[in-house]
């Protein structure tokens, strides 16, 4: 094992022997306070003995009276919740074994011990390890031999993310011991046997929205709070608790308490008899748990809703969606967090917004007219006590209603069995080095600690993109490498140990990338990790699991990223530029073999190519889809072949048949002159078409960014559909026409609005002062999205027009640049459509 008590300590004392963990009060081992187990110093004979399988909710460590325990709590897949506690496993790290004795004459602190071990650094060298029972010691002593520069190894691993790589946890797992009930769990486990398994966990959830009176931005009192959900036995709940008195016409979900404090109290207690597994809600990490801690703290109440009865509590992050949340037994999964990682896009992401793209319905009360949101609520809190309620109801319902519709609690979990990261961890660096060191740990190797041994930190170049040739095509394929960085990673064995392995290996033996870097032909980690992924996402595919499909994808296209950033430990600049650079020759090499088959490739973007195959226009759907498919199968056969004859290596790439678009717009950059012949990278649109079905698919163009009008959108698809079913010029002309008289009539004003959020507070641009920040100054409290419209007299949010729409600004502004775009790749005249005048410079047209 990598991690043990070292030899020459005493044995690990017995159950009677572990130190009392305080947290309110004393309880055996456990942090969780509540789940206390003292008999079991006086009755080892009650405990039950059973094994079991489970998904963890929490892992953490605590230390007490010198010695570090780990602590773990989650749901038995029988529906009972439990808790683990282990001290076993030292806290520990690593140190050449070249610098032992540099390391003996700083040290200083009893309890550490450093003895040798047969493990190795990735380079191949000898390293010793440094332990303790304390982990705080430990930390103490890691940072005294940074500052003497000796280079440490998994110095800055946390010792419950150790304890999980070493018994192979990701999630789920499998539990057999000793156990005896809990007050708020159900089984307490002291030294279990655990090991990995492969369970889908039942979970329930909670969702929470809170209420407040507002001061401007500060928050006065919570007025209600909304708790929508079920039981951990599956029964529904939806009530709500508010200020104010009792009314026999109260419906049960309605429950009134007399102060904000005794509403408080109520509420985390039954939350607590509740018990759900995840808490979620609209922004519930950065305000409503914010917003309950602070005024918990006002009142000097316990913020106590977790599962071991210490408070929960709230640290602030840096950036957007860096604010974490601990409540011990429990995990709060933010559906605003959840949604804007996914994969769809939305105009903003209020809740409002988001759930009437999913839903199909959105909030109880809307707030249009020239009441703030806060004084609109305030006034149904008074007012409309059934409306207010009903409204707070809503809000926590449409949350679960978002994460159900879109699967994304479904996702979490998938992305935690996978990765190994806890379900409230996000991000891409922690996953893949869990990942990774563990495979390390299983050759006998350890990692560096981040920022040791780097080799390289070059920078590397990003995707290639190939000039776009502007125009509008007819028969069009695109071509897309499947999955292409990691296809490249397995291919040509891009792996961290590998590229230092081949530092000690001769040229000849090793692989060499177009950057130049090297690497050993032994298979690697990644590569390897790879396609473990690779062969289970198809599985899934095959299952119609599309959220296991999914969640292997996005995981399997993070790592390529993680290589690249500095706060990985295996960062490196030429295993990224291998990657990238290998990309480049690859789509270019792969340009080169279909021009000398008779093709034109129009664009090259990373992994795609759109290419004109030259087919007579009247081809079948049919007979083209033949084709794009023998130009694929010719690509990966060559490709296979160059690979090997190149590298010695079986090709992993796979160049798939995407789309066949029988007609393809390529638009000119703008500003690029009369003549277009500078095309715009990144935005295109097609009419794609498949022996059954026909699709108009934009990408990157008016039709489909956020910070256009609708008019805009309508505007731009309607041409396009013109233009694809090759429309008469004049016929394209009057159309325009007729639209810029409709938007001078006033006939699209509800289709005019601008919407576009803000960055920052209004205050801090003082650069520029952008159309919406003109806009959101005339609000009382601008934040998020910001609707308005352009008057004669300026942006004015839509809540407080005074003055004429300015029509010339949106078709100058938004209508005269499509038309001129599209002029420019079909014979329309854009002065004359735009003005419906003839153009002195076309009189002869």
């Amino acid at each position: 094992m990598l991690d043990r008590a070292p030899s020459g300590q005493a044995p690990l004392p017995s159950i009677e022997d572990l130190p009392i963990m305080g947290f309110g009060i004393s309880c055996i081992l456990l942090k969780l306070k509540h789940i206390s187990i003292m008999n079991e110093q006086h009755d080892n004979t009650s405990a039950v003995q059973e094994s079991a399988t489970g998904f963890l909710l929490n892992t953490f460590t605590r230390t007490r009276k010198r010695k570090t325990v780990v602590f773990a709590a989650g749901r038995l897949s029988n529906g009972e919740t439990f808790a683990i506690a282990d001290d076993r496993l030292h806290p520990i790290f690593y140190i050449r074994a070249g610098d032992e004795p540099h390391a003996r004459e700083a040290l200083n602190i009893t309890g550490i011990t450093i003895e040798p071990c047969r493990l190795t650094c990735m380079d191949g060298g000898s390293v010793v390890a440094v332990s303790s029972p304390n982990s705080r010691d430990l930390h103490l002593f890691h940072d005294a031999l940074r500052k003497r520069n000796l280079r440490t190894y998994e110095g800055d691993l946390s010792h419950y993310r150790r304890y999980l790589m070493t018994h192979n946890i990701c999630g789920s797992l499998t539990i057999s011991g000793r156990w005896k009930p809990g007050d708020r769990v159900d089984r307490i486990y002291v030294r279990p046997t655990i090991g990995h398994a492969d369970c889908i966990p039942v979970l329930s959830t909670l969702s929470i929205d809170i209420e407040t009176d507002m001061d401007g931005e500060d928050v006065v009192r919570i007025t209600a709070i909304a708790l929508v959900g079920e039981t951990r036995s599956r029964a529904a709940v939806e009530e709500i608790h508010l200020i104010g008195k009792s009314d026999p016409a109260d419906p049960p979900s309605i429950v009134a308490h007399p102060s904000e404090a005794s509403l408080m109290m109520a509420v985390f207690s039954r939350i607590n008899t509740i018990d759900p597994d995840i808490i979620t809600g609209w922004n519930v990490i950065d305000f409503d748990i914010k917003v309950m801690q602070e005024r918990a703290k006002v009142w000097t109440i316990p913020f106590d809703i977790g599962r071991s009865g210490d408070e929960a509590w709230y640290q602030g992050g840096d950036g957007w969606g860096q604010s974490r949340v601990n409540i011990n037994g429990r995990v709060v999964l933010d559906a605003m967090h959840l949604v804007r990682a996914g994969g769809n896009k939305y105009d903003d992401y209020s809740l409002n917004t988001v759930a009437t793209a999913v839903l199909g319905k959105g909030k109880t009360i809307s707030f249009t007219g020239n009441l703030s949101k806060p004084d609109a609520l305030s006034q149904a809190f008074r007012d409309d006590r059934q409306a207010f309620c009903d409204y707070c109801l809503e809000d926590a319902r449409l949350v679960l209603g978002i994460l159900e519709q879109e699967k994304l609690i479904e996702l979490v979990i998938r992305r935690s069995q996978l990765t190994g990261m806890p379900m409230d961890q996000t991000g891409s660096i922690a996953p893949f080095e869990f990942l990774y060191i563990r495979e390390l740990h299983k050759r006998g190797i350890v990692a560096p600690t981040v920022g040791v041994d780097r080799l390289s930190e070059r920078g590397a170049p990003g995707g290639l993109v190939m000039s776009p040739s502007p125009g509008l095509y007819k028969n069009c394929f695109v071509f897309d490498f499947k999955s292409l960085y990691p296809s490249i990673i397995r291919t040509l064995n891009i792996d961290p140990l590998a590229h230092v392995k081949a530092q000690g290996e001769s040229e000849e033996d090793t692989i060499q990338t177009v950057n130049g870097a090297h690497f050993s032909r032994e298979p690697g980690i990644l590569p390897s990790m790879l396609d473990a992924f690779f062969e289970q996402r198809q599985a899934a595919k095959d299952d119609g699991n599309i959220i296991a499909s999914y969640t292997y994808k996005i995981i399997m296209n993070s790592f390529y990223g993680v290589l690249g950033t500095d706060a990985c430990r295996f960062s490196d600049g030429q295993l990224v530029s291998a990657i990238t650079e290998s990309g480049h020759y690859i789509l270019r090499w792969s340009r080169g073999l279909l021009e000398q088959h008779g093709c034109r490739v129009l664009y090259g973007d990373t992994d795609s190519l759109f290419v004109d195959a030259n087919l007579p226009d009247t081809i079948s759907i049919e007979d083209a889809f033949i084709r794009g498919n023998e130009l694929c199968q010719l690509v990966n056969q060559k490709l296979a072949d160059h690979i090997m004859a190149e590298y010695h290596l079986p090709s992993k790439l796979e160049l798939e048949f995407e789309t066949f678009y029988r007609r393809l717009l390529l638009p000119p950059a703008r500003g690029s002159g009369t003549g277009g012949d500078v095309g715009r990278a990144k935005g295109y649109a097609g009419q794609a078409v498949t022996p059954s079905s026909s699709r108009l698919e934009i990408k990157g163009l008016e039709a489909v960014r956020r910070d256009w009008t609708d008019m805009a959108h309508h505007l731009q698809e309607e041409l396009l559909k013109l233009l694809f079913a090759d429309a008469p010029p004049d016929q394209v002309e009057r159309f325009v026409t007729k639209w810029v008289d409709a938007i001078q009539r006033g006939e699209m004003d509800h289709d005019l609005i601008c919407r576009k959020s803000l960055r920052k507070d209004v205050d801090n641009y003082t650069k520029s002062t952008p159309p919406h920040v003109k806009a959101a100054m005339l609000l009382d409290n601008p934040r998020g999205v910001i609707h308005y419209l352009i008057t004669t007299a300026g942006p004015q949010p839509i809540s407080k027009v005074s003055a004429p729409i300015d029509y010339r600004y949106y078709i100058d502004k938004q209508v005269a640049p499509i038309v001129r775009t599209l002029s420019q790749v079909y014979p329309i005249n854009a002065h004359r459509a735009l003005t419906g005048e003839q153009d002195l410079f076309s009189l002869n047209d």
